[in-house]
C-alpha cells in the first residue's frame, strides 16, 4: 500500500508569543517550554522531509507562537526553497515586522505571509489583542504591501479576521478598510473564520463534535504539525499540550510517522464515526471554523 503523506506541513519555528490575543491558547496552562528551533533542529527536519518533497504541496513555519521571535526564521525559508520545498508561509500579527525584516523576509521569495488583524479600529482591535499595536501593525504591514509593490516581489498577502465576540461585526469594516491596499492580481486575499476551542482549552467555546464535523476530520490525512523540538502532535489543534506523541521527525522520516500504528486508530475512529473516544477531538471546534470561511479575492 502506498504512504499516506500529508499535503500540508506545518512547523513551528517558535512556540511563545510577547503579545495577548483572547482566542489564543498560546499562554494557556501546558507543560510545554517556550523556545525557538535552532538552525540544525530545522535543517535535520527538512533533510528527513526531502524525499516526500513533491507529495508536500504546502509548507508552513508557524505553530503556536509568533514567527518573527526567530532570528533565523528568513534562513529557515531560504535553506527550505533550497531544498526544493514550495509554497511556503507564515503567519505573523506584525508587531515585530520593522524595515528590516519586511525587505529580508521579501528577499527570501516566500510565497505567502499572513497578517493577523483584529479589528477596524484600535478599541475593537484592543479588546482582541490586548498588548495593543494597532497603529504600529497597521503602518508595518501597510509599509511592507508598498515594498512588495514597487520591488515587484512575488510575495502575495493574506489578512486573516478571527470573527469573535469582540468583533461579531467589525468583518465588512475591515474589508472596507484593508481591501484597497491589496492587488487580487497577486493573489492577496482576505479570509474571515469564527473563533475555536483550540481543543477544548477554551472551554467556554465548545459545541458538540458530532452535530458539525464531517467524518472522518480531514486534517488527519492531509496535515502534519511538527512541534519545536520536532515532536510531531496529532494535528494542529493538539500543539497546545500534545497529549499524543506521534513521533520524533528530527529521528525518523515523514511517512514513518505519518503512517504509524497510533495515526491509524485515530484515522480508524474518525472512519467509524468514533472521534469523541479521542481525547481532544470530542471537544474540538476547529470543524465549524472551517466551515465558516468567508475569502474576498
Amino acid at each position: 500500500m502506498k504512504a499516506l503523506i500529508p499535503r500540508r506541513v506545518q512547523i513551528e519555528t517558535v512556540f511563545g508569543c510577547p503579545e495577548s490575543c483572547v482566542m489564543c491558547a498560546v499562554h494557556a496552562p501546558t507543560g510545554r517550554t517556550p523556545g525557538i528551533m535552532d538552525i540544525d533542529t530545522f535543517n535535520r527536519i527538512i533533510a528527513n522531509m526531502k524525499p516526500w518533497r513533491d507529495s508536500i504541496e504546502m509548507l508552513d513555519l508557524v505553530g503556536l507562537g509568533e514567527p518573527l521571535v526567530d532570528p533565523t526564521l528568513t534562513d529557515k525559508i531560504i535553506h527550505a526553497k533550497r531544498e526544493g520545498f514550495r509554497n511556503l508561509a507564515f503567519t505573523t500579527n506584525g508587531v515585530l515586522l520593522n524595515d528590516r525584516r519586511r525587505n529580508d523576509i521579501l528577499e527570501t521569495g516566500i510565497e505567502t505571509v499572513i497578517f493577523s488583524i483584529y479589528g477596524s479600529n484600535q478599541e475593537i482591535h484592543d479588546s482582541v489583542m490586548i498588548t495593543g499595536h494597532f497603529d504600529e501593525i497597521e503602518h508595518n504591514i501597510r509599509e511592507m504591501i508598498t515594498l512588495r509593490d514597487s520591488r515587484r516581489h512575488s510575495t502575495r498577502f493574506i489578512l486573516i479576521f478571527i470573527r469573535q465576540e469582540a468583533n461579531i461585526d467589525d468583518w465588512d469594516n475591515c474589508v472596507s478598510r484593508w481591501w484597497k491596499h491589496l492587488n487580487p492580481t497577486r493573489r492577496d486575499m482576505m479570509i474571515r473564520y469564527d473563533r475555536h476551542s483550540w481543543g477544548g482549552v477554551h472551554k467556554d467555546f465548545i459545541d458538540p463534535w458530532e452535530s458539525a464535523c464531517p467524518s472522518p476530520c480531514p486534517v488527519l490525512s492531509k496535515r502534519m504539525t511538527v512541534l519545536v523540538d520536532g515532536t510531531v502532535p496529532m494535528c494542529c489543534m493538539d500543539a497546545h499540550r500534545c497529549r499524543h506523541r506521534m513521533g520524533d521527525i528530527v529521528r525518523d522520516d515523514i511517512a514513518t510517522i505519518y503512517n504509524n500504528e497510533r495515526f491509524k486508530d485515530i484515522r480508524k475512529r474518525h472512519e467509524h464515526g468514533l472521534m469523541s473516544s479521542v481525547p481532544l477531538c470530542g471537544t474540538c471546534t476547529i470543524h465549524l471554523s472551517e466551515t465558516s470561511r468567508i475569502t474576498v479575492s
